[in-house]
């Protein structure tokens, strides 16, 4: 491992983010360079999940995404702290709350372009998949939507008057 001793210091945070962010992209660069599946977990809050996608369907990739949602920051913020009793590493609230708005911005208004098939899950008190679309349509849509969830959608929500 290349960092041993972890401590709060920002340049020791800062370089293990470097690291870490090396050897993803050092992984996402193999499986691409070597045409094999790959996938990885994400807050979702940036334009660079765009341009994987992008690029793995130009080599006849298939894209799913498999988005994780939550039906206010809340319950993101409390996971956090938890995590953080624990030994984990924190992250401020207000990132915390900038991520969930953007991962969500991101999934209703972009995603269904970059992905071939889209599967949300509603990861609240209980673990239940909410919607699947697949080639930007609808294709599956639960009983009892978690309306708090769909409203934050709004370009989605308006595909679910067309689904039968």
């Amino acid at each position: 491992m290349k960092w041993r001793n972890f401590n709060y210091d920002p340049a020791v945070i800062d370089g293990i983010r470097e690291s870490v962010n090396a050897d993803f992209q050092s992984h996402i660069e193999g499986s691409f360079a070597n045409n094999t599946p790959v996938a990885y977990e994400t807050n979702f809050h940036s334009d660079y999940n765009f341009e994987l996608a992008s690029r793995a369907r130009d080599l006849g990739h298939i894209c799913s995404l498999y988005f994780l949602a939550l039906n206010d920051p809340e319950l993101r913020i409390k996971r956090v702290a938890d995590r953080v009793q624990k030994g984990g590493h924190h992250v401020s609230e207000s990132t915390i709350r900038e991520r969930f708005r953007m991962g969500l911005e991101m999934l209703d208004s972009k995603a269904s372009q970059f992905y071939d098939r889209i599967f949300i899950y509603d990861s609240g008190q209980t673990f239940r998949l909410l919607l699947v679309i697949e080639n930007e349509e609808i294709v599956y849509k639960a009983k009892n939507l978690e309306p708090k969830i769909i409203n934050r959608l709004p370009n989605i929500k308006s595909q679910l008057k067309d689904f039968q």
